[in-house]
């Protein structure tokens, strides 16, 4: 019997051993033959791009390009399949969606370029999107963005929409925001903001419509909601060395506090390894936080690793000065996240939280991962919207002396008085409510009823008359 153990124990060495080839274990080659066949879907096979991407990938990989062709044979010899079973299931229905309008266009030649470039933005191979359309059809995916999804999106639509003293670049990236949380695209987000809003209006004007009370001083205190919108105050990288043409130089010591972009990664083989640390000033803020968001913005597709993101407690460290054999020592995890490629959002409520008070906020972002690495665009970037920031909702007890709603920025707020409510009619002349205008925004009104219900409709909805007066009230309020 213990001969028997022994064999069994050689064989699944020897399974194991049989399983790395190039240096690579299976899973990573099945990794590197997806990244290398999204490369040539982007950006043609033999083109000086696809190249220099390839070289690229290979270089990553640390394989040759000869032994990338090796890994392609292996592919189609074992007829490995594109995991498409990674991409989130409310991400497959959008492209299901978006891949069925452009197929009922019908356009030739026109419909296949935009059928690539849909494949390019998605950043899945035209294998893929056959494998999805094949699920699609196989489980009667509708073609219209679920009932309950509607919902949840449009909910979450309504504070970024009635927000006060919010910046019209804040609304629009909070509202890409949501966008990409729910798989919506902009054309379906305005069509559901506009069927919402005709709802309120129908509603309105239903006899059978239940009153809704006001909240009052008896039974609930009003409450105020604010957004801040922080860029990092401090961002750098730290590393144990960087490559160059003459190889590994020893970076311990070496600040890259004035970089565009910041790395989180090791790798085994080149024996180096990256870490970010962020600070944030939280002094701005006011109120209860509701909610806060670290978001930030991946350079292009890396490997698919886990980030981790830990607590520091010395807020004193230099941007300017700091290595990594200085780097100040972190506390507890306090989020983890697994994506390579665009905006990444970090919900640190209870972390931001804690650390009010302080009025400041450290972060160390890292990996566990044994080998890949995540670009970030750091403070420094070009760009404003792809740099580092903390999205944090606050409220507080306003009681009686709830402040005015005032026009700033792009974003219309009105003081309208009592003797402004009017009459306002939908486009087809149908329905018609007495209201006062609250809000201008996105192409959104927010209108209030003599009994205090608010709702929203878009402005294309509304009758000539109606859109007239809003125009006169925007000019009465400049």
């Amino acid at each position: 019997m213990k001969r028997v153990a022994e064999i069994g124990v050689i064989q699944s060495a020897l399974t194991a051993i049989g399983e790395i080839r190039l240096g690579l274990t299976e899973a990573n080659r099945k990794q590197f033959h997806f990244e290398y066949v999204l490369i040539e879907d982007r950006f043609g096979i033999h083109t000086g791009v696809a190249e220099s991407n390839k070289d690229r990938l290979c270089s990553e990989y640390g394989i040759t390009r000869s032994q990338a062709i090796q890994i392609a044979v292996e592919a189609n010899e074992k007829n490995w399949p594109l995991p498409v079973q990674d991409l989130p299931d409310l991400k497959k229905r959008k492209f299901y969606r978006e891949i069925a309008a452009l197929l009922d266009r019908g356009d030739g030649n026109g419909n296949a370029l935009a059928i690539t470039q849909l494949c390019n933005d998605y950043e899945i191979a035209k294998q893929q999107a056959n494998e999805i359309v094949t699920e699609a059809q196989n489980n009667n995916w509708t073609l219209e963005v679920p009932k309950d999804i509607r919902l949840k999106f449009y909910t979450e639509c309504v504070p970024i929409l009635d927000g006060k003293n919010v910046p019209q670049s804040v609304i629009s990236r909070e509202l890409d925001r949501i966008r990409d949380k729910y798989q919506i695209t902009s054309k379906e987000s305005l069509s559901i903001i506009a069927e919402a809003g005709k709802a309120e209006l129908d509603k309105s004007n239903s006899t059978t419509t239940k009153q809704i009370n006001l909240p009052t001083e008896q039974n609930k205190v009003p409450v105020e909601s604010s957004t801040y919108v922080l860029a990092a105050s401090a961002d750098a990288m730290v590393a144990t060395h960087i490559e160059s043409n003459r190889g590994p130089v020893d970076s311990n010591s070496r600040n890259f506090g004035s970089e565009k972009v910041i790395v989180s990664g090791v790798h085994t083989t080149g024996h180096w390894n990256r870490e970010i640390y962020l600070r944030f000033d939280l002094s701005p803020i006011s109120g209860q936080v509701k909610s806060a968001r670290l978001k930030l913005t991946i350079v292009r597709p890396r490997n698919t690793i886990n980030q981790i993101a830990n607590l520091v407690t010395d807020d004193k460290w230099n941007e300017s000065k700091i290595t990594w054999d200085n780097k100040p020592k972190s506390g507890k995890q306090v989020a983890s996240w697994t994506k390579k490629t665009g905006t990444v959002e970090i919900d640190l409520t209870s972390t931001v939280q804690s650390e009010q008070k302080d009025g400041k906020l450290s972060l160390r972002i890292r990996t566990d991962s044994k080998n890949g690495n995540n670009e970030y665009h750091s403070r420094e970037a070009k760009d404003v919207a792809v740099r580092p920031t903390l999205i944090v909702v606050t409220v507080k007890d306003v009681g009686k002396t709830a402040p005015q709603e005032k026009r700033i920025a792009n974003v219309v707020h009105i003081d309208a008085p009592d003797e402004s409510f009017k009459n306002w009619t939908d486009a087809t002349g149908e329905f018609t409510t007495r209201a006062k205008l609250v809000s201008f925004a996105n192409g959104i009104v927010t209108l209030e009823k003599e009994g205090g219900v608010k709702f929203r409709v878009s402005a294309q909805r509304l009758s000539k008359e109606s859109q007239e007066q809003i125009q006169q009230s925007l000019e009465v309020s400049k």
